[in-house]
């Protein structure tokens, strides 16, 4: 039997200011929302993006539920 291979990888992003990300990506790379789920709140469980062939998932950091984004790991800031 073969192995399985994977055919294609989907990211998901876990960010400070989803909206933000989600008009960044749309207005620099033409990305298409697919799909937005969001909180009475506001806060956005999930969103999909679309790249042509390509998807990319997003939701906002919540520390609380171990969804800490690049800048709560002290990663890169611009």
């Amino acid at each position: 039997m073969l192995p399985l291979v994977p055919r294609a990888a989907f990211p998901r992003l876990i960010v400070r200011g989803a909206d933000a990300a989600i008009a960044f990506y749309q207005n620099a790379l033409g990305a298409e929302l697919a799909e937005r789920f969001a909180e009475a709140d506001g806060l956005v469980g999930y969103a999909r993006l679309t790249l042509g062939d390509f998807s990319l998932a997003l939701s906002e950091e919540v520390p609380d539920w171990g969804w800490n984004s690049p800048l709560s790991l002290a990663g890169l800031r611009f």
